[in-house]
């Protein structure tokens, strides 16, 4: 159990770290093809959706210090709710710190954990 818990825990951080640096080949790796993710705005996006805002810089992420992650797993499904600081420019606006909990939903496919849902909210 330990083992899969870490794999979440390092899911998560190449999720913040594919957001930093827009990787886009990371970011596949990690999202299934149906992932969506309700922003803390309320705005639902779809994995596309998102990354077509990350690549083209409506979303820039610049730093993200993760000060919690709480991994619940049963069977090949896993709650992974984590606590970040992150410095960011969102749609527009100038670089502000925000603390973000993200609430995401896994699965494990062929092996391997992917994230299928994430909802943010501040905290």
């Amino acid at each position: 159990m330990e083992q899969e818990m870490n794999a979440l825990k390092e899911i998560y951080a190449k999720m913040y770290e594919s957001f930093i640096k827009k990787d886009r080949k990371l970011y596949d790796e990690i999202f299934t093809n149906s992932f969506c993710l309700k922003h803390f705005t309320g705005i639902t996006q779809t994995k596309e959706e998102l990354w077509k805002d990350i690549a083209d810089g409506q979303l820039n992420y610049f730093t993200a210090d993760t000060e919690s992650i709480d991994v619940t797993v049963v069977n090949d499904s896993a709650q992974v709710v984590g606590r970040t600081k992150c410095n960011a420019a969102v749609y527009g606006g100038a670089e502000a710190s925000y603390n973000l909990q993200q609430s995401l939903k896994a699965i494990k496919e062929n092996g391997k954990w992917m994230l299928t849902e994430s909802s943010t909210s501040t905290y």
